[in-house]
């Protein structure tokens, strides 16, 4: 647990010193190169590996359900941007 921990609180800060590296010493591009072979290692591992149908997709039992949760969190991103910039208001349609 210590491992996995100690990964997860170490790559945030090696990856970005890492990258800037390689960046001042080759061009940027050379990183895409890096991650390709992990990207199609990992592309072959979930294909190998992921036994779960995933073409069944599940809908929910109250489509109305679904619009009114979209609507809230648009409210709420309206309520939230009202009270970090008070000053700035959305132009009237009407």
């Amino acid at each position: 647990m210590g491992v996995i921990t100690m990964m997860f609180t170490a790559a945030p800060a090696m990856g970005p010193t890492l990258s800037g590296i390689i960046i001042d010493h080759t061009h940027w591009r050379v990183l895409f190169g890096f991650t390709a072979p992990f990207m199609l290692a990992a592309m072959a591992l979930v294909a190998k590996f992921l036994t779960v149908n995933l073409s069944r997709v599940t809908r929910p039992k109250n489509r109305r359900a679904l619009g009114g949760a979209v609507r809230r969190r648009f409210r709420r991103a309206g309520v939230r941007q009202q009270q970090l910039f008070p000053r700035c208001r959305w132009p009237s349609l009407y």
